[in-house]
């Protein structure tokens, strides 16, 4: 955060936070959607990726 020049280069994470942070009133529907857009991806590709990543960690673990 200390080394971004410019607000718009920021990520998505601290968007959100900068929705919350610092303000005496929340609007919690911005919030909630920005939360949504950063998650709905990342479990995406987990579901997708799962079964790969599964038997990548129990191949490690049998001896």
């Amino acid at each position: 955060m200390t080394l971004l020049r410019t607000p718009e280069k920021s990520t998505l994470t601290l968007q959100t936070f900068s929705l919350v942070g610092g303000r005496y009133q929340v609007e919690w529907d911005h919030v909630m959607a920005a939360t949504l857009v950063a998650s709905v991806p990342v479990a995406v590709i987990f579901a997708l990726l799962q079964r790969s990543l599964v038997s990548g960690l129990t191949v490690g673990a049998v001896k």
